[in-house]
């Protein structure tokens, strides 16, 4: 819904900036980029899970669990732009058993 509200406001202001200042229309895509960035991040995502048998994943969460990977999602977590704290991930080395699936995640 946040996407989708800020994507709507995008459009909202490029067509405004089109119609009275004679922008390029390519101007829409250019600001939709970091948004785009983000729904690509949540697909990725997504996809990388459901690779994941429920054993394996119930693992890799019970592995999380035990990390404080609770504690970095609930202070700096957002679903709607996960890029934000994904760095935060790869800098815990709690979490450093991570890095195989990361590097998966980073291929697919």
């Amino acid at each position: 819904i946040i996407l989708a509200s800020n994507s709507a406001k995008i459009l909202a202001d490029s067509l405004n900036d089109f119609l009275t200042k004679k922008t390029e229309a390519i101007e829409y895509e250019k600001n939709l980029n970091q948004i785009n960035k983000e729904l690509d991040l949540h697909w990725k995502a997504r996809k990388f899970l459901n690779s994941f048998s429920d054993e394996a994943l119930e693992k890799t969460f019970q592995k999380l669990k035990k990390s404080g990977f609770e504690k970095i999602i609930s202070e700096h977590g957002n679903m709607d732009y996960p890029s934000k704290f994904m760095h935060k991930i790869t800098k815990n080395p709690k979490l450093l058993f991570l890095v195989p699936e990361l590097l998966k995640f980073a291929m697919s």
